[in-house]
């Protein structure tokens, strides 16, 4: 809440300056092609991605786009628990 560019306006600079611990990152394209390919380019591609602690520690998560970025509707459980897989239990890698 701190850097409003990190709320609204993807900017890997304020991502660095934060460090956070977690990342949720949620893919948004016209096909899962072209969101996993903005994706990459906004991040993994970026030599300074990997000195974050959330990605040398392997708590990146990406979210399913599904659940988080339409309104899931009937399927709020399915997305509490992933939130909960994500923040409270062994870290996994970045899909």
């Amino acid at each position: 809440d701190a850097d409003k560019s990190l709320l609204s306006d993807y900017s890997l600079e304020s991502l660095v300056k934060a460090d956070p611990d977690f990342i949720f990152l949620l893919p948004m394209g016209d096909s899962s092609e072209a969101a996993q390919k903005a994706l990459k380019d906004q991040t993994t591609a970026n030599p300074a991605w990997k000195e974050l602690t959330a990605v040398k520690e392997g708590r990146v998560i990406t979210l399913n786009p599904k659940l988080f970025l339409y309104k899931p509707n009937d399927n709020w459980d399915d997305a509490y628990e992933e939130l909960y897989e994500a923040l409270y239990e062994t870290p996994r890698e970045q899909k």
